[in-house]
């Protein structure tokens, strides 16, 4: 088998076989080496021979091809992926789980992580779970729910219902939309991804800060606002850095430190930080130091859309508010009417959109500053639907 093993390489690349060359090669050999009128047919047993040691030639050729291929970051897939991007430290991004910040009702004590169960009504395998403990002085408190699963996950305003009682636990007030999460990074995105931070800039840099950033679990986007001058520009102050940084979108203040620390190795000595964000990191020398970056403000958005609907095959104007609260917004990009006008088109038996007021006039886009992201509840949207005709 092994001298019609024989790839070669070229200025085109590697370039193998097919099983019938390989057979054909076999097949020639044969017969000038043995006999012109051998029986090479598939009745014969030489004849079954060739083709199955041509088919192993092939599976062979196919394997270094592969291996071929895994040599260039833009083709190799898989475990060979995985392990070219872990060289640069770049480690795909696990799925992310949704979260929801609810209001409860608790009587005074303590409630470890985990001990607050809760889903949405009419689907209790899609359990939630408060991810910090809560120490509650009685009353209302803010707690944040994730799932137990991870991966995009919709929860609707005010959907959730306890699970099971909790001793103190009395009900759960109200919730805004859920954050739905999102599944394991696609190797597309991952191979991007290490492409930006192989090419970013020394670590100190803006674009190699948001690129460590970007590194830690659970964050989506991460952007840099450098002031290297002498003044306070726009409230920065002067020789420092502002770290935009969105996701989690429900973040909890283990997050926080993960990110401050990454800001606290990443930036230049004697620059400073700002943010409206704070968090207390201890160096390598065990001094403790002020982090500051900032988390994007949310900027409530609440539409009005007039549709027609066909009478037969309309999901409903719930199904529109869904769609259209599902919109997924990055920091510093404006709430355009056009997203909001194909989000409602995605859904069944929309005809047509007549108008769309975002709460600035008809088709009048939602300015968004880089400090700010867009977010929209499917209880603030408002649908008017008409029957009509295609």
């Amino acid at each position: 088998m092994l001298p019609y093993f024989v790839p070669s390489y070229t200025s085109s690349g590697l370039v193998i076989s097919t099983q019938a060359e390989t057979l054909a090669a076999i097949e020639a050999d044969q017969r000038a080496s043995i006999s012109a009128e051998l029986d090479l047919s598939t009745s014969s047993p030489e004849g079954q021979i060739n083709r199955i040691t041509a088919r192993r030639v092939r599976v062979a050729e196919e394997a270094l091809a592969a291996l071929f291929a895994a040599l260039d970051p833009e083709t190799m897939t898989g475990d060979a992926l995985l392990r070219i991007c872990a060289i640069s430290g770049t480690y795909r991004k696990p799925a992310i789980a949704t979260r929801v910040l609810v209001t409860c009702d608790l009587d005074a004590g303590a409630y470890a992580i985990g001990a607050l169960v809760a889903f949405p009504a009419g689907r209790p395998a899609d359990r939630f779970a408060n991810v910090e403990e809560i120490v509650s002085v009685g009353g209302l408190s803010l707690v944040t729910f994730e799932a137990e699963i991870a991966g995009p996950i919709v929860v609707l305003a005010d959907s959730l219902q306890i699970a099971a009682p909790v001793a103190g636990w009395n009900f759960i007030d109200g919730h805004p939309d859920g954050t739905t999460g999102s599944a394991i990074e696609t190797e597309a995105a991952l191979r991007l991804r290490r492409k930006r931070e192989v090419s970013a800039p020394g670590s100190s840099s803006v674009i190699g800060i948001a690129a460590d950033i970007s590194a830690v679990e659970g964050v989506i986007s991460a952007y840099v606002v450098e002031n290297d001058t002498d003044a306070v520009v726009s409230g920065q102050p002067s020789h420092s850095i502002e770290c935009v940084v969105y996701g989690p979108q429900t973040p909890t203040a283990t997050d926080d430190d993960a990110i401050a620390a990454v800001i606290l190795a990443a930036k230049a000595a004697g620059i400073a930080t700002h943010g409206t964000t704070s968090r207390t990191i201890y160096d390598s020398e065990s001094f403790a130091r002020t982090v500051r970056f900032t988390r994007p403000a949310r900027v409530d958005v609440l539409p009005s859309i007039t549709l027609v609907k066909s009478a037969d095959l309309y999901a409903g104007d719930d199904a529109v508010k869904a769609a259209i609260a599902a919109i997924e917004f990055t920091p510093g990009v404006d709430c355009s009417w056009d997203l909001v006008v194909a989000a409602a088109r995605t859904v069944a038996g929309v005809l047509r959109v007549v108008s769309v007021n975002l709460g600035l006039g008809a088709f009048v886009d939602v300015p968004i500053s880089l400090r700010q992201i867009a977010s929209i509840d499917s209880g603030d949207v408002t649908v008017s639907s008409s029957t009509g005709v295609p």
